[in-house]
């Protein structure tokens, strides 16, 4: 009971010390709803659909209120901004992530998500040239490879009716990731394992997100559930040590002679031998998780998207296919590096499912010395959340910002003056750094399954959830019937 008493007192403390040392600075407004201690955390309690209503509530509230509010969370003071000229300010002002991403530090480690700067430096202008166009190219190969086992994989779904597409596109994606020069038929039992393992991971990182007492280290290291999330650490880590000595066996015998191309975790090996002083085993393994973890599912969730925004809007779907006929002479040839800049209509379809339905919807940034902004001051040893979902409905889209256009993107006129104005793959300095290689993806993996299937859907009975990212929850399920 006296326990309870002193951590009350000392979060009331905290709480009105920060307090009053807003009162001395123009910061944005308080948001509607602050409690008593608690400040907003009742805002973030509940299931994953609430707490995508919420920020969507939050976004657009935010925008009212000038682009800037102030959320606190317990003791913890977080700025919402939306204006994306602001955004820009902190992500390249701080380039330190916010303490919320130190709980996943144990898993993704040194992998560029959670590095410290000095180390995410270090390692991004290593990892730079493997993520240009040029070297991408090669990965065309196993994307052709790849989408056409999906298109084989899927058929026996258009018997069926409406399916969840999503566990083939994270197969799929898994498999470009995870091409290693392994197998892939054989490893499909690490596949469900190790998805189901991350899946339990992600959902104590919410649970511990929504119990603000469990934010504190001296508490969470004495919880049951760090005990279960170190169980779950320890089990893709040791996951991932075993493929890794699995691929260090084998001599490259995915590379072929015929076609450029060198698995990420060979690229990995190579710059350990190089730069064994920066480029550690441990560095090799948490690149590979967080590539993993942050690749496969993101591309996976935005190509559900797209696929139910194609399908529910039959006029789009049909430009995207005459689109198809001019680019491929013959339907059944692998895509090719020249075909991706002539899909123009396509990408302005991936572009508009994105804005609309920003898998990332925010992203947060430690303050590490006060920020000017535009009309007001971010203070040092607070948070601040970029709020992506906000920029992508912000008025300087138009009145038609929540409306589905993928035309609007074809007239460089109707957009947004504003450089920053389409953030799905974050902004600054640490934007992310597989960006090309996702966009990539997504388009082979659309030609392949447009070519041969018309996909139908209905975005109007779409429910959203938000975890670690937002995702569909119902509502998402789309038929497909065979072209020929």
């Amino acid at each position: 009971m006296l326990s309870t008493i002193l951590i009350f007192l000392c979060f009331s403390i905290i709480f009105w010390w920060k307090k009053r040392k807003v009162r001395h600075t123009r910061q944005p407004p308080v948001h509607p709803g602050v409690l008593p201690l608690i400040g907003h955390l009742h805002l973030i309690m509940g299931n994953y659909k609430r707490m995508w209503r919420v920020l969507k509530k939050i976004a657009h509230e935010c925008i009212e209120l000038g682009h800037a509010t102030t959320l606190h969370f317990g003791s913890r003071c977080y700025y919402v901004i939306t204006d994306p000229d602001d955004c820009l300010t902190v992500a390249n002002s701080c380039l330190q992530k916010d303490t919320i991403y130190e709980f996943s530090k144990p898993l993704f480690g040194e992998g560029l998500i959670t590095a410290p700067v000095h180390i995410w430096k270090e390692h991004r202008k290593l990892l730079n040239p493997t993520f240009n166009l040029k070297f991408l190219n090669g990965f065309l190969y196993v994307f052709n490879k790849h989408g056409k086992e999906l298109v084989r994989e899927i058929e026996i779904e258009s018997k069926y009716g409406p399916f969840n597409p999503e566990p083939y596109l994270k197969q799929n994606e898994m498999k470009n990731i995870y091409t290693l020069g392994l197998d892939f038929s054989k490893y499909k039992v690490f596949q469900e394992k190790y998805e189901n393992t991350l899946e339990s991971i992600l959902k104590i990182y919410i649970e511990r997100l929504q119990k603000f007492w469990l934010h504190y280290e001296f508490i969470w290291n004495r919880s049951n559930l760090k005990k279960k999330h170190d169980k779950y650490v320890k089990t893709l880590h040791d996951m991932m040590h075993w493929i890794i000595q699995e691929k260090r066996q084998i001599n490259n015998c995915y590379i072929s002679k015929d076609w450029s191309f060198t698995p990420f975790v060979d690229i990995f090996f190579d710059f350990k031998r190089k730069t064994s002083n920066i480029f550690s085993d441990t560095a090799i393994r948490d690149h590979m998780n967080t590539l993993m973890a942050a690749g496969h599912d993101t591309i996976s969730v935005a190509l559900s998207y797209i696929f139910l925004m194609i399908g529910s809007y039959q006029n789009v779907q049909d430009r995207i296919y005459r689109e198809l006929l001019e680019v491929f002479d013959n339907m059944e040839r692998d895509v090719e590096k020249e075909d991706l800049i002539k899909l123009i209509y396509l990408d302005a379809v991936i572009k508009e499912t994105m804005r609309i339905y920003p898998i990332v919807p925010m992203i947060g940034r430690y303050i590490d010395k006060d920020i000017k902004l535009k009309h007001y001051t971010l203070l040092a040893g607070n948070s601040c959340a970029l709020m992506i979902y906000g920029i992508h409905r912000n008025p300087i889209w138009g009145s038609d910002a929540d409306q589905f256009k993928p035309d609007r993107w074809l007239d460089s006129s109707s957009l947004p003056q504003n450089s920053y104005r389409f953030l799905p793959f974050s902004l600054g300095k640490r934007i992310c750094i597989g960006k090309s290689y996702a966009m990539m993806s997504l388009k082979v993996t659309l030609v392949y399954i447009l070519r041969n299937y018309r996909i139908a859907g209905d975005h109007t009975k779409l429910k959203n959830k938000l975890g670690i990212l937002l995702r569909p929850d119902s509502g998402h399920f789309i038929s497909i019937t065979p072209r020929k």
